[in-house]
């Protein structure tokens, strides 16, 4: 299976939640998507998952469908944007990936076991669609 159908749900609601003394603010976006099943038939049928040595991360990833990149970003883009004040002349720049962790809790790093964040560039945001 290499064509994946992914459409963005036009009734999707987003909010923004402020977090911390800094009201760093959360956007939560639900329902985004019409129907997730292309994206995890895709997952389970052609993606090709592998340790990721490079991030750390305590298991396996792979590489998502571009169509479903393609349209997160249309739709959810503008709407951080306005939230973060993002610049009009940035050039959005995408690393993605499907995650499952695969190590046993008792086997993970301690940077794996508490809060963290994944970069600290300014502008450079870390997303995670739960596929239920």
């Amino acid at each position: 299976m290499t064509h994946v159908d992914f459409q963005i749900n036009t009734k999707a609601t987003a909010r923004v939640i402020p977090i911390g003394e800094e009201k760093t603010p959360v956007v939560i976006i639900d329902n985004v998507a019409v129907d997730t099943h292309d994206i995890i038939r895709y997952a389970v049928n052609a993606a090709r998952f592998a340790p990721d040595s490079d991030s750390g991360y305590p298991g396996l990833r792979a590489e998502l469908p571009g169509i479903y990149l393609q349209e997160i970003i249309r739709a959810v883009a503008p709407f951080l944007a306005k939230v973060y004040s993002v610049p009009h002349n940035l050039k959005i720049e995408v690393g993605s990936a499907y995650s499952l962790v695969a190590t046993p809790p008792e086997e993970l790093q301690v940077g794996q076991r508490i809060p963290h964040v994944d970069s600290n560039r300014k502008y450079h945001f870390a997303m995670t669609h739960y596929l239920n």
